[in-house]
Protein backbone atom coordinates (compact mmCIF):
# COMPACT_ATOMS: atom_id res chain seq x y z
CA UNK A 1 0.00 0.00 0.00
CA UNK A 2 1.30 3.70 -1.06
CA UNK A 3 1.86 6.60 1.37
CA UNK A 4 -1.85 8.15 0.34
CA UNK A 5 -4.64 8.69 2.91
CA UNK A 6 -6.56 5.22 4.06
CA UNK A 7 -10.30 5.38 2.56
CA UNK A 8 -11.94 3.95 5.62
CA UNK A 9 -9.93 5.50 8.52
CA UNK A 10 -7.59 8.54 9.36
CA UNK A 11 -4.27 7.77 8.39
CA UNK A 12 -2.24 8.36 12.16
CA UNK A 13 1.02 10.68 11.36
CA UNK A 14 3.86 8.07 12.38
CA UNK A 15 6.23 10.64 12.81
CA UNK A 16 4.80 12.09 15.31
CA UNK A 17 4.05 8.57 16.67
CA UNK A 18 7.88 7.54 16.70
CA UNK A 19 9.15 10.97 17.41
CA UNK A 20 6.64 10.80 21.26
CA UNK A 21 7.62 7.15 21.91
CA UNK A 22 11.64 8.24 21.40
CA UNK A 23 10.26 10.44 24.13
CA UNK A 24 8.62 8.49 26.12
CA UNK A 25 11.78 6.06 26.24
CA UNK A 26 13.93 9.05 27.29
CA UNK A 27 11.62 9.59 30.13
CA UNK A 28 11.17 5.89 31.18
CA UNK A 29 15.16 5.94 31.43
CA UNK A 30 15.15 8.89 33.40
CA UNK A 31 13.16 7.29 35.96
CA UNK A 32 10.10 9.32 35.13
CA UNK A 33 6.53 7.65 35.27
CA UNK A 34 5.38 7.01 32.07
CA UNK A 35 2.60 3.93 30.03
CA UNK A 36 5.90 2.28 29.46
CA UNK A 37 6.88 -0.75 32.39
CA UNK A 38 10.50 -0.46 31.28
CA UNK A 39 11.83 -2.92 33.87
CA UNK A 40 15.04 -3.84 33.61
CA UNK A 41 15.73 -7.87 34.64
CA UNK A 42 19.55 -9.38 34.94
CA UNK A 43 20.26 -13.36 33.18
CA UNK A 44 21.80 -15.41 35.39
CA UNK A 45 25.97 -14.16 35.28
CA UNK A 46 26.59 -18.28 35.70
CA UNK A 47 24.63 -21.37 34.51
CA UNK A 48 22.57 -22.73 37.06
CA UNK A 49 22.16 -25.75 35.26
CA UNK A 50 24.66 -27.13 32.66
CA UNK A 51 23.42 -30.92 32.41
CA UNK A 52 20.24 -32.60 33.33
CA UNK A 53 16.52 -31.52 31.77
CA UNK A 54 14.76 -28.44 32.05
CA UNK A 55 10.67 -28.42 31.95
CA UNK A 56 10.12 -25.29 29.22
CA UNK A 57 6.69 -23.88 29.63
CA UNK A 58 5.74 -21.12 27.67
CA UNK A 59 2.22 -19.13 27.50
CA UNK A 60 1.51 -16.59 25.28
CA UNK A 61 -2.14 -14.99 24.57
CA UNK A 62 -3.60 -17.64 22.64
CA UNK A 63 -1.15 -20.82 22.55
CA UNK A 64 0.66 -22.70 25.39
CA UNK A 65 3.94 -25.04 24.64
CA UNK A 66 4.96 -27.30 26.91
CA UNK A 67 8.30 -28.99 26.43
CA UNK A 68 10.86 -31.09 28.27
CA UNK A 69 14.06 -30.16 27.04
CA UNK A 70 17.78 -32.52 27.93
CA UNK A 71 20.47 -30.40 27.98
CA UNK A 72 24.30 -32.34 27.75
CA UNK A 73 27.65 -31.03 29.40
CA UNK A 74 28.43 -29.86 25.55
CA UNK A 75 25.59 -27.38 25.58
CA UNK A 76 23.77 -29.90 23.11
CA UNK A 77 19.91 -29.79 23.67
CA UNK A 78 17.35 -32.44 22.40
CA UNK A 79 13.54 -31.88 23.02
CA UNK A 80 12.22 -34.97 24.16
CA UNK A 81 8.62 -34.33 25.30
CA UNK A 82 6.44 -31.53 23.99
CA UNK A 83 2.34 -30.93 24.03
CA UNK A 84 1.52 -27.21 22.18
CA UNK A 85 -2.21 -26.55 22.04
CA UNK A 86 -4.57 -23.69 23.13
CA UNK A 87 -4.33 -21.66 26.49
CA UNK A 88 -7.52 -22.07 28.38
CA UNK A 89 -8.69 -18.72 29.55
CA UNK A 90 -6.63 -17.64 32.81
CA UNK A 91 -9.80 -16.24 35.09
CA UNK A 92 -8.40 -17.47 38.30
CA UNK A 93 -5.64 -19.24 39.89
CA UNK A 94 -7.07 -22.82 39.73
CA UNK A 95 -7.29 -22.28 35.95
CA UNK A 96 -3.60 -21.88 36.11
CA UNK A 97 -2.65 -24.45 38.60
CA UNK A 98 -4.63 -26.72 36.77
CA UNK A 99 -2.89 -26.21 33.44
CA UNK A 100 0.66 -26.88 35.14
CA UNK A 101 -1.19 -30.32 37.14
CA UNK A 102 -1.89 -31.38 33.49
CA UNK A 103 1.49 -30.42 31.89
CA UNK A 104 3.90 -31.01 34.45
CA UNK A 105 4.23 -34.73 34.32
CA UNK A 106 7.70 -35.66 34.34
CA UNK A 107 10.65 -35.33 36.75
CA UNK A 108 13.14 -32.42 35.86
CA UNK A 109 16.35 -30.49 37.24
CA UNK A 110 14.44 -26.82 36.33
CA UNK A 111 11.34 -25.57 35.36
CA UNK A 112 11.30 -22.30 32.74
CA UNK A 113 8.49 -20.22 32.05
CA UNK A 114 8.17 -17.99 29.50
CA UNK A 115 5.01 -15.63 29.88
CA UNK A 116 3.05 -13.25 27.92
CA UNK A 117 1.81 -11.57 30.59
CA UNK A 118 3.54 -8.30 32.27
CA UNK A 119 5.36 -8.66 35.44
CA UNK A 120 7.40 -7.89 38.55
CA UNK A 121 10.58 -9.07 38.86
CA UNK A 122 12.87 -9.93 41.97
CA UNK A 123 16.01 -12.31 42.27
CA UNK A 124 15.59 -16.23 43.09
CA UNK A 125 17.82 -18.01 45.58
CA UNK A 126 20.28 -19.04 42.77
CA UNK A 127 20.44 -15.68 41.10
CA UNK A 128 17.34 -16.65 38.67
CA UNK A 129 14.46 -13.99 37.71
CA UNK A 130 11.40 -14.67 39.03
CA UNK A 131 8.16 -13.00 39.03
CA UNK A 132 4.66 -11.92 39.74
CA UNK A 133 1.70 -10.99 37.57
CA UNK A 134 1.09 -7.53 37.74
CA UNK A 135 -1.65 -6.89 35.22
CA UNK A 136 -4.40 -8.81 33.46
CA UNK A 137 -4.32 -8.70 29.61
CA UNK A 138 -6.74 -9.22 26.31
CA UNK A 139 -9.01 -12.43 27.93
CA UNK A 140 -7.26 -13.49 30.91
CA UNK A 141 -8.30 -11.86 33.95
CA UNK A 142 -6.05 -13.93 36.66
CA UNK A 143 -7.85 -13.05 39.25
CA UNK A 144 -6.35 -14.88 42.52
CA UNK A 145 -2.74 -14.97 40.87
CA UNK A 146 -2.01 -10.82 40.71
CA UNK A 147 0.65 -9.79 42.72
CA UNK A 148 1.62 -13.55 43.76
CA UNK A 149 5.02 -15.12 43.36
CA UNK A 150 4.75 -17.55 39.98
CA UNK A 151 7.89 -19.26 41.05
CA UNK A 152 6.45 -20.56 44.47
CA UNK A 153 3.03 -21.40 42.88
CA UNK A 154 5.05 -23.40 40.18
CA UNK A 155 6.97 -25.06 42.91
CA UNK A 156 4.49 -25.81 44.69
CA UNK A 157 2.11 -27.81 42.43
CA UNK A 158 5.61 -29.57 40.76
CA UNK A 159 6.52 -30.99 44.58
CA UNK A 160 2.86 -31.95 45.19
CA UNK A 161 3.12 -34.06 41.99
CA UNK A 162 6.75 -34.95 42.04
CA UNK A 163 7.85 -35.00 45.67
CA UNK A 164 10.87 -33.49 44.32
CA UNK A 165 13.00 -29.90 44.17
CA UNK A 166 13.40 -28.42 40.58
CA UNK A 167 14.65 -24.81 40.36
CA UNK A 168 12.37 -22.55 38.54
CA UNK A 169 12.75 -19.22 36.36
CA UNK A 170 9.87 -17.24 34.96
CA UNK A 171 10.52 -14.00 32.81
CA UNK A 172 8.00 -12.61 30.33
CA UNK A 173 8.01 -12.73 26.59
CA UNK A 174 10.02 -9.79 25.70
CA UNK A 175 12.94 -11.10 27.87
CA UNK A 176 13.20 -14.44 26.59
CA UNK A 177 13.46 -13.53 23.09
CA UNK A 178 15.63 -10.30 22.91
CA UNK A 179 18.95 -12.49 21.88
CA UNK A 180 20.26 -9.92 19.74
CA UNK A 181 19.82 -5.99 20.26
CA UNK A 182 15.75 -6.61 20.61
CA UNK A 183 13.24 -8.96 20.44
CA UNK A 184 9.67 -7.96 19.65
CA UNK A 185 6.94 -10.26 20.10
CA UNK A 186 3.86 -9.34 17.72
CA UNK A 187 0.82 -12.10 18.00
CA UNK A 188 -1.96 -11.65 19.79
CA UNK A 189 -0.60 -9.19 22.11
CA UNK A 190 2.19 -6.63 21.46
CA UNK A 191 5.69 -6.29 23.35
CA UNK A 192 9.29 -4.88 22.87
CA UNK A 193 12.50 -6.14 25.31
CA UNK A 194 16.05 -4.25 24.84
CA UNK A 195 18.91 -6.33 25.13
CA UNK A 196 22.11 -4.67 27.15
CA UNK A 197 24.85 -5.10 29.39
CA UNK A 198 26.63 -3.01 32.46
CA UNK A 199 28.70 -4.05 35.24
CA UNK A 200 26.32 -6.34 36.86
CA UNK A 201 26.12 -8.41 33.54
CA UNK A 202 23.51 -8.85 30.89
CA UNK A 203 20.36 -7.53 31.02
CA UNK A 204 17.09 -7.26 29.17
CA UNK A 205 14.59 -4.40 29.58
CA UNK A 206 10.94 -5.32 29.36
CA UNK A 207 9.17 -2.33 27.61
CA UNK A 208 5.60 -3.55 27.10
CA UNK A 209 5.22 -1.77 24.88
CA UNK A 210 1.23 -2.40 24.04
CA UNK A 211 1.06 -0.50 26.91
CA UNK A 212 2.47 2.71 25.62
CA UNK A 213 0.49 6.00 24.93
CA UNK A 214 -1.77 5.41 22.18
CA UNK A 215 -0.98 9.51 21.07
CA UNK A 216 -4.35 9.15 19.18
CA UNK A 217 -7.68 7.67 19.12
CA UNK A 218 -10.28 6.85 17.23
CA UNK A 219 -14.04 6.09 17.79
CA UNK A 220 -13.21 2.15 17.33
CA UNK A 221 -10.00 2.15 20.03
CA UNK A 222 -12.61 3.79 22.81
CA UNK A 223 -15.46 1.07 22.31
CA UNK A 224 -12.83 -1.91 22.43
CA UNK A 225 -10.72 -0.29 24.96
CA UNK A 226 -14.00 0.15 27.00
CA UNK A 227 -15.28 -3.09 26.73
CA UNK A 228 -12.20 -4.98 27.38
CA UNK A 229 -10.74 -7.06 30.73
CA UNK A 230 -8.47 -4.20 31.05
CA UNK A 231 -9.64 -0.60 30.56
CA UNK A 232 -7.44 2.21 30.24
CA UNK A 233 -4.43 0.24 29.59
CA UNK A 234 -2.59 -1.30 26.81
CA UNK A 235 -4.16 0.78 24.52
CA UNK A 236 -1.43 0.87 21.81
CA UNK A 237 -1.74 -2.90 22.00
CA UNK A 238 -5.57 -2.52 21.23
CA UNK A 239 -4.56 -0.66 18.18
CA UNK A 240 -2.11 -3.02 16.21
CA UNK A 241 -2.26 -6.95 17.66
CA UNK A 242 -3.52 -9.88 16.24
CA UNK A 243 -6.28 -9.95 19.01
CA UNK A 244 -8.04 -6.70 18.22
CA UNK A 245 -7.52 -6.39 14.49
CA UNK A 246 -10.66 -8.22 13.73
CA UNK A 247 -12.47 -5.91 16.42
CA UNK A 248 -11.50 -3.05 14.50
CA UNK A 249 -12.61 -4.31 11.40
CA UNK A 250 -15.93 -4.93 12.51
CA UNK A 251 -16.68 -1.99 13.60
CA UNK A 252 -15.31 0.04 10.76
CA UNK A 253 -17.13 -2.42 8.45
CA UNK A 254 -20.41 -2.06 10.38
CA UNK A 255 -20.43 1.50 9.98
CA UNK A 256 -18.94 1.82 6.43
CA UNK A 257 -22.36 -1.23 5.53
CA UNK A 258 -19.88 -3.64 4.49
CA UNK A 259 -21.59 -7.09 5.36
CA UNK A 260 -18.71 -9.04 6.16
CA UNK A 261 -17.48 -10.26 9.41
CA UNK A 262 -14.59 -11.69 11.20
CA UNK A 263 -13.29 -13.43 14.56
CA UNK A 264 -9.92 -13.92 14.41
CA UNK A 265 -6.79 -12.38 12.41
CA UNK A 266 -6.34 -15.62 10.01
CA UNK A 267 -9.80 -15.04 8.92
CA UNK A 268 -8.89 -10.90 8.30
CA UNK A 269 -5.68 -11.72 6.84
CA UNK A 270 -7.48 -14.55 4.13
CA UNK A 271 -9.92 -11.59 3.33
CA UNK A 272 -7.08 -9.18 2.74
CA UNK A 273 -5.38 -11.15 0.50
CA UNK A 274 -8.03 -12.57 -1.33
CA UNK A 275 -11.19 -10.34 -1.61
CA UNK A 276 -11.32 -7.19 -3.94
CA UNK A 277 -14.24 -6.07 -2.82
CA UNK A 278 -14.20 -3.14 -0.18
CA UNK A 279 -14.17 -6.10 2.91
CA UNK A 280 -10.48 -6.53 1.43
CA UNK A 281 -9.54 -2.86 1.30
CA UNK A 282 -10.71 -2.44 4.61
CA UNK A 283 -8.84 -5.36 5.50
CA UNK A 284 -5.86 -4.62 4.12
CA UNK A 285 -5.53 -0.68 5.25
CA UNK A 286 -5.87 -2.09 8.69
CA UNK A 287 -2.55 -4.05 8.15
CA UNK A 288 -0.82 -1.32 6.70
CA UNK A 289 -2.03 0.87 9.86
CA UNK A 290 -1.03 -1.53 12.40
CA UNK A 291 2.07 -2.47 10.88
CA UNK A 292 3.22 1.46 10.21
CA UNK A 293 2.31 1.79 13.49
CA UNK A 294 4.80 -0.73 15.33
CA UNK A 295 7.61 0.63 12.39
CA UNK A 296 7.27 4.02 14.63
CA UNK A 297 8.01 2.43 17.78
CA UNK A 298 11.00 0.56 16.19
CA UNK A 299 12.32 3.37 14.44
CA UNK A 300 11.88 5.32 18.36
CA UNK A 301 13.40 2.63 19.66
CA UNK A 302 16.43 2.87 16.90
CA UNK A 303 17.12 6.74 17.75
CA UNK A 304 16.69 5.83 21.56
CA UNK A 305 19.55 3.46 20.80
CA UNK A 306 21.90 5.99 19.21
CA UNK A 307 21.13 4.94 15.69
CA UNK A 308 23.53 2.36 15.58
CA UNK A 309 25.46 1.31 12.02
CA UNK A 310 23.57 -2.21 12.72
CA UNK A 311 20.49 -3.08 15.20
CA UNK A 312 18.84 -6.55 15.16
CA UNK A 313 15.51 -7.32 16.19
CA UNK A 314 14.55 -10.84 17.11
CA UNK A 315 11.46 -11.44 16.10
CA UNK A 316 8.36 -13.54 16.26
CA UNK A 317 4.70 -13.86 16.76
CA UNK A 318 1.79 -14.88 14.87
CA UNK A 319 0.89 -11.41 13.56
CA UNK A 320 4.64 -10.96 12.56
CA UNK A 321 4.86 -13.92 10.69
CA UNK A 322 1.20 -14.49 9.01
CA UNK A 323 -0.39 -11.14 8.52
CA UNK A 324 -0.80 -9.65 5.25
CA UNK A 325 2.12 -8.61 3.73
CA UNK A 326 3.19 -7.12 7.17
CA UNK A 327 7.60 -8.10 7.16
CA UNK A 328 6.95 -6.22 4.21
CA UNK A 329 4.71 -3.12 5.24
CA UNK A 330 7.19 -2.96 8.54
CA UNK A 331 10.05 -2.08 6.83
CA UNK A 332 8.91 0.03 4.02
CA UNK A 333 7.13 1.77 7.60
CA UNK A 334 10.66 2.11 8.66
CA UNK A 335 12.29 3.37 5.12
CA UNK A 336 9.24 5.94 5.23
CA UNK A 337 10.20 7.09 8.40
CA UNK A 338 14.26 7.48 7.06
CA UNK A 339 15.68 4.36 8.44
CA UNK A 340 16.93 1.80 5.98
CA UNK A 341 16.67 -2.23 5.85
CA UNK A 342 20.40 -2.42 6.07
CA UNK A 343 20.11 -0.56 9.59
CA UNK A 344 17.18 -2.41 11.50
CA UNK A 345 17.24 -6.42 10.44
CA UNK A 346 14.64 -8.44 11.66
CA UNK A 347 16.11 -12.18 12.82
CA UNK A 348 13.72 -15.09 12.86
CA UNK A 349 14.38 -18.11 14.71
CA UNK A 350 12.48 -21.49 15.11
CA UNK A 351 11.46 -21.94 18.75
CA UNK A 352 12.85 -19.06 19.39
CA UNK A 353 10.39 -18.89 22.23
CA UNK A 354 11.66 -22.28 23.55
CA UNK A 355 15.33 -21.96 23.46
CA UNK A 356 14.92 -18.58 24.94
CA UNK A 357 13.12 -19.61 27.82
CA UNK A 358 16.04 -22.04 28.59
CA UNK A 359 18.66 -18.81 29.07
CA UNK A 360 17.02 -18.11 32.27
CA UNK A 361 18.72 -21.30 33.96
CA UNK A 362 21.45 -21.92 31.40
Amino acid sequence: MNNLPYKFMLKPDFTKVSELFYNELQESAKGEKTQLLFVKTYLPQKPIITAGTIQVVVLGGTNYDFAVVEIRENGEKTILLREKGKLPTLNSAEAFTSLLDMHLTTKVDGIALNLGFPLSYFKGEKGQPDGTFIKAIKAHSLHGLLGHKIGEIVLDRYIRKHTAYATVSVANDAVCLAQDDAGLILGTGLNIGIKGEDENGVYVINLEAGNANAYETNQELESIDKQSVNPGIHRFEKLVSGYYLPLHFNLLAKKNAIEVRVTKAEELAELASTNSETAGELARELFDRSAKYVAAQIAGLYTFKDSPEKFVVTAEGSLFHYGYKYQKTLQQGLIELGISNESVTFHTMKDSSLYGALRLLM
